[in-house]
Order: C-alpha cells, then sequence, then structure tokens
C-alpha cells in the first residue's frame, strides 16, 4: 500500500465519523469544538486525509454519543463502501433520534416487524 493511500480502517472510520455525524445533524464545527480541534482536523478525518489516534477516537465518540466500537469495522477487512444514506432516511434517522428512548424502541421495533413481513412476501 501506497504511504499516501489512507488504509481501508482509516477510511472506514473517517466515513462512520461522517456518517453519525450526519445522521444527528450536527455539523464538524460543533464536534470539532467538543473534541477541541477546529473542524479542518475533523474534515481531515472523515476524508481520511490524516488518521485518528486512539484517543481522539475515543474523544469523537463521546462527542457523537456513541460507542468506540460503532466507529470501527466490524471485521478486520472492512469493505471499501459504508452505506450512503438517502435524504428522506437522513431525514426520518434524525426524527427517530429526537423521540424519548421507550418511543424510538417501539418504532424500531415495528420497523423491524414490517421489515420481516416484506422479506417473506418477497
Amino acid at each position: 500500500m501506497n504511504e499516501k493511500t489512507p488504509h481501508p480502517v482509516d477510511r472506514h472510520v473517517g466515513k462512520m465519523i461522517r456518517r453519525t455525524r450526519e445522521i444527528q445533524g450536527r455539523t464538524q464545527s460543533e464536534i470539532a469544538e467538543l473534541c477541541g480541534i477546529r473542524f479542518q482536523q475533523m474534515q481531515k478525518y472523515e476524508t481520511a486525509a490524516n488518521r485518528v489516534s486512539a484517543s481522539r477516537l475515543v474523544e469523537i465518540a463521546k462527542a457523537l454519543n456513541v460507542p468506540v466500537l460503532a466507529l470501527l469495522p466490524e471485521t478486520d477487512t472492512p469493505t471499501e463502501q459504508v452505506e450512503t444514506i438517502a435524504p428522506a432516511e437522513l431525514r426520518t434517522a434524525r426524527q427517530l433520534a429526537t423521540l424519548p428512548a421507550n418511543i424510538r424502541a417501539t418504532v424500531v421495533k415495528m420497523i423491524g416487524e414490517l421489515a420481516k413481513q416484506n422479506e417473506a412476501t418477497t
């Protein structure tokens, strides 16, 4: 792997930081400020232009209110692509995040059941 080419894990982490931030409807500046860095640095992390240190990853996860593991690949060989989210899905995710936890859990369960029914009919 070329020194200038980001490692697939670094690209995955950056994409997950961006995806999580966007789902929450938050800006790079907001997350950067919570981590004590400039938004340009956050932008470099999200694009994998700069690698995220372990301690910084913990800070970013805390700012995003997610476990560190949510930003890491599930395997040691991450795929290049993190699913993109359509604008309507992004709006729905943001709206879902504003609901109280008990209602959110009910809605998520309902969506899961609808998806199972849909799979059974296709």
